[in-house]
């Protein structure tokens, strides 16, 4: 039984990284979010794509379907590692840059790292792209999560505005409105 998640990364960008991270913690508890409280980081890192762009990171709740509840920590000057944690009543799992590590309550620990390979995981992720576009092969996630993935950053922005109110997903009324220039 899933209790709780959170996710953490440096480096803001909502929008750039934040779609990864938000996209892997669905997948990981088949869940798409229900509701959004956030507040963006208003510090303005200079992004690197240049002045037209402006990617806050920020920090904030997420309501999953069924009421499990989740957070996220990504500042502009953040520090911490890139990591979604999720609880459950026997333990957690923690996956990283490492691995996945797994932490049980009863003080079992088990530890899967990274196999080491060259190939990037944008390396995968562009040979599935391509194997997908000319028919050999399969996309394993489907393009509404990417979407749905889209929708949580856009609430994200629509919530700040709000001063962290509670954002409902499917966005609808001025919330489908909001416009995000990450890129």
């Amino acid at each position: 039984d899933l209790t709780s998640l959170s996710i953490a990364w440096p480096t803001g960008r909502l929008g750039n990284v934040g779609t990864h991270m938000f996209n892997a913690a669905a997948m990981l508890v088949s869940r798409r979010v229900a509701a959004v409280s956030a507040t963006l980081d208003l510090s303005r890192r200079p992004d690197c794509r240049g002045a037209d762009f402006h990617d806050p990171g920020g920090w904030g709740l997420l309501r999953y379907e069924g009421g499990l509840m989740g957070s996220f920590d990504a500042g502009d000057y953040s520090r911490v590692p890139p990591a979604i944690v999720v609880n459950g009543a026997l333990g957690r799992a923690i996956a990283s840059a490492v691995g996945i590590t797994l932490e049980l309550w009863d003080g079992r620990r088990e530890t899967w790292p990274n196999p080491a390979t060259s190939e990037s995981s944008m390396d995968r992720a562009m040979a599935e792209i391509v194997a997908w576009l000319d028919g050999s092969g399969e996309f394993s996630d489907p393009a509404e999560n990417s979407l749905h993935t889209l929708e949580t950053i856009v609430a994200c922005h629509a919530s700040h505005r709000r001063n962290a109110a509670w954002t409902m997903l499917p966005l609808s009324g001025e919330d489908r409105e909001v416009e995000v220039h990450s890129g």
